[in-house]
């Protein structure tokens, strides 16, 4: 298959600590091709947003980091959070899973959490030189710790799927939005974004600074931060700053 943007190169691993971490590594010590993925059987460090670790049972799920060359603004780093996401929504919706983009970067389905993205960015003066954006996509694992906050593709469907199929799919709409992206539609994938975006315009209860309150989502600013309307104003928050109640 021909990509408009990147060029397919893939790296398998059996075993690693953290395939952003690996990506990190090998960026400092080779010429990468754009498009260029890391793919692991088994992670023993994923990272997550907050620190959090990204728990995956071994040949079970989509469990990769994408390397990318965007020369991408530094203000517009959250689009890439935004391709991201859209296209692991998309491979969801064509497999029949009616997903939700829960900001900044977590896929969900009927409240449970099927996938995680942690987009990583090197800035040099101002401009955007390298980009790496791993994801953790449940496929076949259907047992997990917290059952009733994670999902994945089988629990959903109810048959196992190819993770390599899975994975080209991911692949090309990456390359499609990221193509949108260069082009500087950031309309268009904003739009996208809202429109599959987990809770918006919805109330729901939110924590910020240790205080519950009832807030609607509006969507992000210009920095990506989150814009809740709240009883007497509009407030943003950074992903360090709120949690889903």
């Amino acid at each position: 298959m021909n990509y408009k943007r990147l060029q397919l190169n893939l790296i398998h691993l059996n075993t690693v600590d953290s395939t952003n971490n690996y990506a990190a590594n090998l960026i400092k010590r080779t010429k990468y091709v754009s498009g260029t993925v890391i793919l692991t059987k088994r992670q023993l460090a994923g990272r997550g947003q907050r620190g959090n670790n990204w728990q995956s049972e071994a040949g079970e799920n989509l469990t990769g980091t994408w390397m990318l060359r965007t020369e991408l603004n530094p203000a517009k780093a959250f689009y890439l959070n935004i391709i991201a996401s859209l296209s692991i929504w998309k491979t969801l919706n064509d497999l029949g899973i009616d997903a939700k983009i829960k900001w900044p970067n977590d896929i969900y389905v009927n409240d449970k959490k099927i996938a995680g993205i942690l987009v990583e960015n090197q800035i040099q003066i101002d401009k955007i030189t390298t980009t790496i954006i791993g994801i953790g996509l449940n496929i076949n694992q259907t047992k997990f710790e917290d059952a009733d906050k994670i999902t994945s593709i089988q629990l959903e469907k109810g048959r196992t799927c190819e993770i390599a199929d899975v994975f080209l799919q991911v692949y090309g709409y990456i390359d499609f939005y990221l193509d949108h992206l260069m082009q500087g539609n950031f309309d268009l994938l904003l739009f996208a974004y809202y429109k599959h975006m987990y809770r918006i315009m919805e109330k729901h209860m939110f924590m910020a600074n240790g205080v519950e309150f009832q807030g609607e989502i509006l969507g992000i600013n210009d920095f990506g931060r989150l814009k809740i309307k709240t009883k007497n104003s509009i407030e943003t928050f950074d992903i360090k700053e709120i949690k889903f109640l």
